[in-house]
């Protein structure tokens, strides 16, 4: 297997494991990689504020690819940050559909410049969402809370990143089905799922894949000089523009189909294992 020069790993079912932590298996693997030459970069639906920024801090990792794509930041370290490229929603579109969404029983989140804000009418429907209990307490920890969240995004200083929906066990087949009927029927918006049944909206030119793209040319290197590895739907464009495409093997079965390669689950430590094969190749 080919050494990558960049390689981007997504977090949430790939460099995490389900106490959304990097095992130590894999912070030994990133670091022999990163002693081979290898840049690390971290591929991720999250908002910035979501990213281990304690672990990026020790590891010397200083790139991160936010949002689906939607903005790319340098980490330069004590907890600055450069913003590197962004592509975010106009305010028109926003206010067009946050009362759609308020609508509906469903839990979102807005992105802002790297932070995230959720309508306090939102908080009701943590509990109820179909997800690990590590990451519903990422959700209420990390979170924004406002009490009108159109009156907020109207008077933010910056826009909108992307939307995050996550729905209740029960609204599968009722708000997930109309929210996903509402915006993938809209060609000014991109809708991928990033994991355990969840919507994400950014502007349609947004991807991970074009976010990589973007890095690998700031870094001088092109798209065959990477590899990528994710696990879900808003990893599958990232996966295929990659020089080296690996799906974890908890991924679902599109994106195993897309990938060069399909490694061990995130609970047996894939990225590590993808790191030693092609640093022993």
């Amino acid at each position: 297997m080919k050494k990558p020069k960049l390689l981007a790993m997504d977090l949430d079912g790939t460099l995490f494991n389900e106490a959304s932590a990097v095992s130590e298996k894999n912070k030994e693997a990133i670091t022999a990689a990163q002693q081979a030459g290898v840049v690390i970069t971290i591929s991720t639906g999250r908002p910035y504020i979501g990213l281990p920024l304690s672990y990026m801090e020790e590891a010397r990792i200083r790139y991160a690819i936010t949002t689906n794509g939607a903005a790319v930041y340098q980490y330069d370290g004590n907890g600055q940050r450069t913003c590197l490229f962004s592509q975010c929603m106009s305010l028109e579109k926003i206010t067009e559909i946050l009362p759609f969404l308020l609508e509906r029983r469903v839990h979102f989140d807005v992105f802002i410049d790297g932070d995230g804000y959720s309508d306090k009418k939102c908080r009701q429907y943590i509990d109820e969402l179909p997800m690990p209990l590590s990451l519903r307490n990422y959700i209420r920890e990390s979170r924004n809370v406002v009490d009108d969240i159109a009156s907020y995004v109207a008077k933010a200083p910056d826009p909108v990143q992307k939307i995050t929906m996550n729905f209740p066990k029960d609204e599968q087949e009722g708000a997930r089905r109309e929210v996903w009927e509402r915006f993938s029927n809209d060609p000014y918006f991109r809708i991928v799922s990033g994991g355990f049944s969840n919507l994400e909206l950014t502007r349609h030119d947004v991807s991970k894949a074009m976010a990589l793209e973007k890095l690998a040319e700031h870094l001088g290197f092109t798209l065959a000089d990477t590899m990528a590895i994710g696990d879900s739907g808003n990893d599958l464009d990232m996966i295929r523009a990659a020089g080296i495409g690996v799906a974890m093997g908890n991924s679902e079965e599109e994106t195993k189909a897309a990938a060069d390669l399909v490694t061990l689950s995130n609970r047996e430590d894939g990225v590590a294992a993808t790191i030693w094969g092609f640093l022993k190749s």
